[in-house]
């Protein structure tokens, strides 16, 4: 069964909210992430191994309930908007 598409860019709130549960790592990542910058990229921007990267960026899609950077667009906005900040 397929799931529903969900919009992503329904609730800036909800969204800040997910945000809150991540470490300051995790954030610093998905931010990172949400603008479109690779692992490689990320860890020489962080000083931390790829692997770190990786990891940290598994765990926060799962506790943001995310599956692709695209799905990260509501985070960017938010970014954007200075509502959350590195």
């Amino acid at each position: 069964m397929l799931k529903e598409k969900r919009d992503y860019g329904a609730s800036l709130e909800y969204w800040y909210k997910k945000f809150q549960l991540l470490t300051d790592r995790e954030r610093s990542v998905t931010i990172l992430a949400s603008q479109g910058l690779l692992n490689q990229e990320i860890s020489e921007r962080l000083n931390i191994s790829t692997r770190t990267v990786h990891t940290h960026r598994l765990n926060s899609y799962k506790k943001l309930d995310v599956h692709s950077t695209s799905d990260l667009a509501p985070i960017a906005a938010l970014y954007r908007s200075r509502k959350i900040t590195l």
